[in-house]
């Protein structure tokens, strides 16, 4: 509105003066005008110039803010992870920190793995986001959601900790099923077991979510055994 209202004043003020003006001679008084007219207009266009250069700074550099779960702390810099994407955010003694409660806490309390939203400012010219504001939030309130299947093992590839699973309610399904380290697999009566003691056929439960690259893979949370692997019968 302000950038409006000068170019409003530049272009009616100076223009039309020029406009009806005669010729001026060298030495006439008009000669005198256009030039105070000139040096008005040409105020008016640094004032105008200066104020864009405010406004594509505030935009450019202006309020962020970022959520993710806390990767790591170091001292007044904390890394968090959002679908597989790391930011960074400066914290110090003017950083406001809340928790789950929404009470206020401090920088101490903070622990790898929690969910947080940061809050503050980001300049062009670093890519570290000055946080004034920090909100623990709950775990669950930005997470992918999950699915629960009962099924069978159709297929189990070793070398891309992938499973194939086909639902028991629908057997024209399948679900691919990406496995890795942090897979909680547990045995029928619930104790912890291993990906590797799964085999084709086997029925389970699976809890499970999308993955962030492949629209059709999913993430395996949690593997439970509903049967028991086969016992392989001894050669004699």
């Amino acid at each position: 509105m302000t950038i409006l209202f000068l170019l409003l004043i530049l272009t009616n003020f100076a223009s039309p003066v020029l406009a009806l003006s005669p010729s001026p001679t060298p030495d006439s008084p008009q000669t005198e005008t256009n030039e105070n007219i000139q040096k008005i207009r040409q105020a008016v266009e640094e004032k105008v110039k200066e104020k864009l250069a405010s406004i594509t700074t505030s935009v450019s550099s202006g309020k962020k803010g970022f959520v993710g779960d806390i990767k790591k702390i170091d001292q007044n810099q904390i890394t968090i992870n959002f679908r597989n994407q790391d930011f960074l955010l400066e914290v110090n003694s003017d950083t406001v920190f809340i928790d789950e409660k929404r009470n206020k806490t401090s920088l101490d309390k903070l622990s790898e793995g929690q969910s947080i939203l940061a809050m503050g400012y980001l300049d062009d010219s670093s890519p570290i986001l000055d946080t004034k504001r920090l909100i623990i939030l709950p775990s669950e309130s930005f997470q992918p959601k999950q699915h629960i299947i009962i099924g069978s093992i159709a297929d189990i590839s070793v070398s891309s900790s992938v499973l194939v699973l086909i639902p028991l309610n629908n057997k024209d399904l399948q679900y691919q099923i990406k496995t890795d380290n942090k897979t909680v697999t547990l045995t029928p009566d619930l104790k912890t077991s291993k990906i590797s003691t799964l085999e084709n056929g086997q029925k389970i439960i699976a809890v499970f979510s999308p993955t962030d690259t492949n629209n059709k893979t999913y993430y395996a949370h949690k593997i439970i055994q509903v049967t028991v692997p086969a016992t392989p019968t001894p050669t004699p």
